[in-house]
Parts: C-alpha cells; sequence; structure tokens
C-alpha cells in the first residue's frame, strides 16, 4: 500500500472533484427517473480491466477521473446555456456510482454543511456588486476572503456559484 501524505491529498482532490460533479449534475439535470443506456462502455472497460488486473488502483481512479470529466463537459455545455445532452451526462453519472460502488463509496455522499451560509451569500452579493462597477480589486480581495474561508467560487450565465472546498 502506497500511503504518503501525497496520496492522501489526492484522495482528499478526488472526493472533491466527485462532489463537485455530482453536485452539478443535479443542478442542471435534476434527478433521472430512468437508468440510461450505456454510450461509455470503453471506459467501463478500462476501469474493469484496471481492477482485474491485481486491484490496479490508480489506474482505476484514472479512468474515475475520466468519467468525471467527460460528465463535466456535458454541464459545462448546460451552465453555459448551449444546448447539452442529458443522456451522456447521466450515463457519466451512472457510471461514476457504479464505479464508486465497486470501492464501498455511496455516489450520494454529500459536501459538507457549511454553518456561514448567509454570511457567504453577503460576500458573493457584494463581490457581484463590486464586478458590476468595475472594482475588480475589491471583487478580487472577496473572492480570495472566500477562497480564505475555504469557498470556491463560479461565476456562469446563471449566476455565481459556490461550495466547500
Amino acid at each position: 500500500v502506497d500511503f504518503t501524505e501525497n496520496k492522501i491529498h489526492e484522495a482528499a482532490v478526488l472526493k472533491s472533484r466527485i462532489l463537485t460533479f455530482m453536485d452539478n449534475f443535479k443542478k442542471c439535470f435534476g434527478d433521472p427517473v430512468k437508468e440510461p443506456a450505456f454510450p461509455h462502455a470503453a471506459l467501463a472497460g478500462k476501469f474493469t480491466g484496471a481492477m482485474d488486473d491485481d486491484f490496479n488502483t490508480p489506474e482505476a481512479l484514472s479512468v474515475l477521473n475520466e468519467v468525471i470529466s467527460a460528465g463535466n463537459v456535458e454541464i459545462s455545455k448546460n451552465m453555459s446555456g448551449n444546448p447539452s445532452d442529458a443522456f451522456l451526462a447521466a450515463s457519466c453519472k451512472s457510471l461514476l456510482e457504479d464505479m464508486l460502488a465497486v470501492f464501498g463509496i455511496n455516489g450520494e455522499m454529500r459536501q459538507e454543511e457549511v454553518e456561514n451560509k448567509d454570511e457567504i451569500n453577503l460576500l458573493i452579493e457584494q463581490r457581484n456588486a463590486a464586478r458590476k462597477n468595475k472594482d475588480f480589486a475589491l471583487a478580487d480581495s472577496i473572492r480570495k476572503r472566500l477562497s480564505d474561508m475555504g469557498i470556491a467560487i463560479e461565476d456562469t450565465p446563471k449566476g455565481t456559484a459556490w461550495r466547500k472546498l
């Protein structure tokens, strides 16, 4: 077992990517009623091959990241106002949940609750007002303050979204 501080950090980054993907999927597409057909058979095969290869976890996690990236492409299309393929995004979500189940991880895991939501929302409103007034120094300082609080923000055509890092 390769257990280092770097591996712990990599695991935390991957968990954040998984949570962000799941949250963004739900924001864009809601909860699909039925399981989609499976257009990502090649990725599923790569994952199975990695797991069959003496439980090659690093390769399997690499494939997991590929699945998240493929799903994020469709989510990004939707968030930017372009037509997206909910079917492809849903198939990525389904595959991701299946892959996580192999590791005993429930795909419905949630981000940690944030206690200071009102403060975060107020700071985001102040940042948006600063950007509107072209006070980019203030907007950047508010973004840094949010980052220091452990909050990541993303500006989309539908408004500013935030999540806990």
